[in-house]
C-alpha cells in the first residue's frame, strides 16, 4: 500500500559548463544527491566554471508498506522508498499514488546513502528505481476466487436455514449474545453500493457501538471481526490519536519531507476497522470519525500538506460507560463518553449489561469451562473458518440485491413505527439517517 506520496519535482539530470580560459564544453552526468562541478579542465584550469544549461527530469518518490492483511501477529510492516521518473509522474498516474492505494511496482533496487552533519553514513538505505507501476485496487475489490471455490459458496447459499448456520458460525464460544452475532455478520457484508450518473453515491457501510459492562465478551466480538474481515485493522484506547487513525501531514525519515500519511481507515478502505476501549482515548480522537463515517472521505488541510482520501470504512466500536460500568439509576444515552452527533452516525448500538440470571450465567459458565477442558471443540465451527471468511468476501463483493416494493414499504412501516416510539430527547433517539441504516441491513440480509 501508498503510505505517503511527494509532489512532482524537477530534478537535474546534467548540466553543461563552459572553461573561460579555451571555451571547452564539459558535461557531468549528476548521480549524487549534491550538484557536482568540475574538478578541472584539459587546458589546466581549476574550479569556477559558467555553468550554461541544465538537462532536467521530473521525478517523485512514495513510500510502500507492506499490506497487513499478510502481516502476522507481533510484525510491524516495512517501508520502502520509491522513486518515480519521466512519464510514472504523470498526472494522469496520480490517483493509483494517493495513500492507502494497493500498487504494484517494478523496478531496479539500488542504495540510497544516508547523509549526516558529517558527511556520507557507512549505513546505506534501499530505494526501488521504478519503470512500471500498476494499480492493484480493482484486483482487492473484486477478490479472484476460482470457479470451484464459487461453485461450494452457491452449494452453501442453498443450504437450509442458511443464515442461522453463518450466525452460528460467528464466534461458537460466546454465548447469549446471537443479536450481536447477527449484526457482526451484517456489518461484515454491508449493504448495495449505489452510484448516480453524477457520481454521487449512497453509503453502502454502517457502523456498530457495543458498549457495556466489563467482562462482557465485547474485546471477543471486535478480535473475531478482524479474524472474519478480509481486510480489517484494530486501534486501541489510548495508543491511537486521532490524526494517526484517519491521516496526518507527517515528516517522513525515508523521503525526508513532510508529506501525506495514510492512517487505518484510509489503508481499511472498502474493508473494516475495529476501535477498542474508545471510553480511554482523547476527545480528538472522536472528532476525527466523523466526516468518514458519513461521507467516506477524510480531508488534510494543514503544514503545506492538502488531500483528500478515500475512507470507506465501517467502524466497529467498542468500550466501557462513562464510570467502567452501568448505572442503574441513570439513561444508558447518557452513560456514552461519546458527542451526540457521533452518537447518532451508529446504525446499532448494543447495551452488554452484565445482570445476574441464573440460565444465563449456566450457559455461559458451561461455555468457559469446555474452553478450557477441549478448547477445539469449543471453538468449533459449523461452517469451516477459511470457508466462512471467503464466503462473506465473496458475497460482500459480489452479490447486489436491490430492494423490492414490499420490501420498501415494510422497512416505511417498521421505521415509521420506531421512530413514534422513539424518545426525541436522549441522544439515541431514532434519527432520519437511521432509515438508510435499515435498509442496508436489509440488503446485507439479503
Amino acid at each position: 500500500h501508498v503510505k505517503n506520496r511527494t509532489n512532482v519535482k524537477p530534478r537535474i539530470k546534467s548540466a553543461r559548463f563552459e572553461c573561460p580560459s579555451c571555451g571547452n564544453i564539459i558535461t557531468l552526468i549528476q548521480l549524487d544527491k549534491n550538484f557536482r562541478e568540475p574538478a578541472s579542465c584539459n587546458c589546466g584550469r581549476k574550479n569556477k566554471f559558467t555553468s550554461i544549461s541544465k538537462e532536467m527530469i521530473d521525478i517523485q518518490m512514495l513510500s510502500l508498506e507492506e499490506p497487513f492483511e499478510n502481516l502476522g501477529e507481533d510484525t510491524v510492516p516495512q517501508r520502502l522508498a520509491i522513486l518515480l521518473k519521466h512519464d510514472l509522474t504523470d498526472n494522469t498516474r496520480q490517483k493509483q499514488y494517493l495513500p492507502g492505494k494497493p500498487i504494484k511496482i517494478s523496478g531496479m533496487l539500488k542504495e540510497m546513502p544516508i547523509y549526516t552533519k558529517g558527511g556520507k553514513s557507512v549505513d546505506v538505505d534501499w530505494i526501488l528505481e521504478a519503470n512500471y507501476c500498476e494499480s492493484l485496487e480493482d484486483d482487492l475489490t473484486k477478490t479472484n476466487f476460482t470457479p470451484d471455490e464459487i461453485k461450494e459458496f452457491e452449494e452453501l447459499s442453498k443450504t437450509p436455514d442458511i443464515f442461522n448456520k453463518l450466525v452460528r458460525s460467528v464466534a461458537p464460544d460466546l454465548k447469549e449474545i446471537d443479536k450481536v452475532k447477527e449484526a457482526v455478520l451484517l456489518y461484515l457484508v454491508k449493504g448495495t453500493p449505489k452510484q448516480s450518473k453524477e457520481g454521487k453515491r449512497a453509503r453502502e457501510f454502517f457502523s456498530i457501538l457495543l458498549i457495556g459492562d466489563p467482562s462482557g465478551g465485547k474485546s471477543q466480538v471486535g478480535n473475531e471481526v478482524k479474524l472474519l474481515s478480509w481486510r480489517c485493522k484494530k486501534a486501541v484506547g489510548a495508543s491511537a490519536s486521532g490524526v494517526g487513525l484517519t491521516a496526518s501531514a507527517e515528516k517522513d525519515e525515508t523521503l525526508n519531507m513532510r508529506v501525506l500519511s495514510a492512517g487505518p481507515l484510509v489503508l481499511c478502505n472498502e474493508g473494516h476497522i475495529v476501535i477498542d476501549e474508545f471510553d480511554k482515548m482523547d476527545k480528538e480522537v472522536t472528532s476525527h470519525l466523523h466526516e468518514s463515517m458519513e461521507d467516506g472521505t477524510i480531508n488534510i488541510d494543514k503544514s503545506q500538506v492538502h488531500g483528500t482520501l478515500k475512507a470507506r470504512t465501517p467502524v466497529f466500536m467498542i468500550g466501557n460507560p462513562k464510570l467502567g460500568s452501568f448505572d442503574n439509576f441513570e439513561p444508558i444515552s447518557k452513560q456514552i463518553g461519546l458527542p451526540t452527533p457521533l452518537i447518532s452516525r451508529f446504525d446499532l448500538i448494543f447495551p452488554i449489561r452484565d445482570i445476574p440470571d441464573k440460565a444465563k450465567d449456566e450457559t455461559i459458565a458451561d461455555a468457559i469451562l469446555n474452553k478450557h477442558i477441549n478448547i477445539d471443540d469449543t471453538n468449533k465451527r459449523e461452517i469451516p473458518l477459511q470457508l466462512l471468511k471467503n464466503y462473506i468476501c465473496y458475497v460482500s463483493l459480489n452479490i447486489k440485491p436491490k430492494l423490492s416494493d414490499e420490501a420498501r414499504d415494510e422497512i416505511k412501516r417498521f421505521f415509521l413505527g420506531v421512530r413514534a416510539q422513539s424518545s426525541q430527547n436522549g441522544p439515541i433517539g431514532v434519527k432520519h439517517r437511521h432509515l438508510e441504516g435499515l435498509i442496508r441491513m436489509a440488503e446485507a440480509s439479503a
